[in-house]
């Protein structure tokens, strides 16, 4: 726990300050230059596999702390596409984009009314898969028969 103490933190070359290197960013008197710091020590080092873990972890923390600087930019991008931790934020934030189109796609084509509102709630817990067919329905279906045709989509396990 001595590690996590704000100062110490931030010696951030010494070999077992390495599994704390995200959460410098939090540490007392932690700068930009110290977080750099620290991601060039993380690419340094090896076993790769952990390290690129504790990069991505580092970035999204950084950025949470030291917003406005483009933090992904300063790790290279085989690291960025390894990170479990980034592909997990970039699908997410995919997920919530798909919502974000299907639902305006759904409320062009039908108007603003309670059911349309109702069923654009769900839209961010469908599956990448079924936002691509509802977007096809709302593309190629009869609006008589749409918001039902949808309804049945999602029941029918189109939902994570």
């Amino acid at each position: 726990m001595d590690q996590l103490r704000g100062r110490r933190l931030l010696e951030v070359e010494r070999p077992e300050r390495v599994p704390f290197l995200p959460l410098l960013p939090f540490a007392e008197g932690a700068t930009v230059a110290r977080v750099e710091q620290a991601l060039q020590v993380l690419d340094r080092r090896v076993p790769r596999p952990r390290t690129i873990e504790l990069q991505g972890t580092l970035v999204t923390f950084a950025g949470a702390v030291f917003p406005g600087i483009p933090w992904l930019a300063r790790i290279p991008e085989e690291i960025r596409m390894k990170s479990t931790v980034l592909n997990e934020m970039r699908a997410l934030g995919s997920a919530e984009g798909g919502a974000r189109v299907v639902a305006k796609l759904l409320r062009h084509r039908l108007g603003r009314s309670r059911k349309v509102d109702a069923l654009v709630k769900r839209l961010p817990s469908c599956t990448e898969t079924t936002l691509d067919r509802i977007s096809i329905l709302i593309l190629d279906q009869d609006k008589t028969d749409l918001l039902a045709s949808i309804e049945r989509l999602m029941r029918s396990g189109g939902v994570t």
